[in-house]
């Protein structure tokens, strides 16, 4: 609980450059990755598992690769019992990674889990691999709650600039607000 992460370079781990796990209680809480520079990690640049109030901004997400997903930020509860509120993702720039810019995939939360808040704000996903920003596992018992990317922008991606995947109408509702695509 209240950490701060502030104006460092991660880069060249042999793993996640940052991973929030479930800190022994089931979440961590109220926790901010601000002004970071990740670099060549070799899974994720952050994955975040369970989290209560998390703040992720200014960060640059580049050259990300190895073992899949290899995203800029992946967002994957592992449990019923992990969370992802007030989850907000500001103006951060995943470029050149192998796997998707961001990624928010709660596939195995439940119905039964708690409510899913989760915004993706001015983020940019350029010179991606893959995809631009995705989307999966939000089915039909799954839990309630937004996924929203608002002003998010996606560029020379060789893949598909937004991919939605697994996405029942009965669950967590997912938002596109003012969002451009281009050559993707």
């Amino acid at each position: 609980s209240n950490v701060r992460i502030y104006g460092l370079t991660i880069r060249d781990t042999g793993g996640d450059g940052v991973y929030l796990g479930d800190a022994g209680r089931g979440y961590s809480d109220n926790v901010t990755i601000k002004d970071i520079n990740f670099d060549n990690n070799y899974r994720q640049g952050i994955s975040v598992i369970s989290v209560e109030n998390l703040l992720i901004e200014n960060c640059v997400l580049k050259n990300t690769s190895g073992t899949g997903p290899a995203a800029g930020i992946d967002l994957e509860p592992d449990g019923l019992k992990a969370r992802l509120i007030n989850v907000v993702i500001r103006n951060c720039i995943a470029e050149n990674n192998q796997g998707p810019g961001f990624i928010a995939s709660p596939a195995k939360l439940s119905s039964a889990s708690k409510d899913i808040s989760v915004l993706f704000q001015n983020c940019y996903v350029r010179s991606g691999r893959s995809h631009g920003f995705q989307v999966s596992g939000v089915r039909d018992d799954g839990p309630k709650g937004l996924i929203e990317f608002r002003n998010c922008h996606a560029e020379n991606v060789q893949w598909i600039g937004a991919r939605i995947l697994d996405k029942s109408s009965a669950s967590a509702e997912v938002r596109f607000v003012n969002c451009t695509f281009k050559d993707v």
